[in-house]
């Protein structure tokens, strides 16, 4: 027979449970969604540069450091 205490522990229990796996889909769901977005935006380079179509000011510059070229928008 259980008592009071031992069903609110088992419910404390049960919802911290259900926190932490919370908190762990919510982590590994928001990796996922970076490595989806830096997979799209990879491909949309590529894309662009087979076309010839001039890369953003921004993109550009993460390549270049991504290279170690030196941009000529960058400074120094």
């Amino acid at each position: 027979m259980r008592t009071h205490s031992t069903e609110k522990i088992m419910t404390t229990q049960l919802e911290t449970t259900r926190q932490r796996v919370k908190r762990m889909v919510t982590r590994e769901l928001a990796a996922f969604e970076r490595r989806e977005n830096e997979i799209n935006a990879e491909e949309r380079r590529e894309r662009a540069r087979a076309l010839g179509l001039p890369l953003s000011l921004s993109e550009r510059i993460r390549d270049d450091r991504r290279t170690g070229a030196r941009s000529m928008h960058s400074s120094g």
